[in-house]
């Protein structure tokens, strides 16, 4: 017999979306109920917090890509469509 266990979120159980500046490490976390928009600059370190750019012209920014993901969390909390996403999760060691 096989066991597998997986771990799987529904866009709902997403509260909040944590960046990390790359220079200084702070954190910030943004709620994505009540997204308003990113930080361009660490407030810690005045460093570039997302990129506004992206060095291949066909894609679209940090910034950008990270606006989209949180509005279309947002945007599927109000449907009613089944939409799972699979994790990644810890596995419990063995004792």
């Amino acid at each position: 017999m096989t066991l597998e266990q997986r771990t799987f979120i529904s866009p709902g159980d997403i509260l909040a979306v944590e960046y990390e500046c790359d220079a200084c490490h702070a954190r910030y976390l943004a709620q994505v109920s009540t997204f308003k928009d990113l930080l361009g600059q660490c407030p810690n370190c005045k460093g570039t917090f997302i990129s506004q750019t992206y060095a291949d012209t066909s894609k679209r920014t940090d910034a950008d890509a990270l606006r989209h993901f949180i509005a279309a969390l947002n945007d599927l909390r109000g449907r009613k469509v089944a939409l799972r996403l699979e994790i990644n999760a810890p596995v419990p060691s063995k004792r």
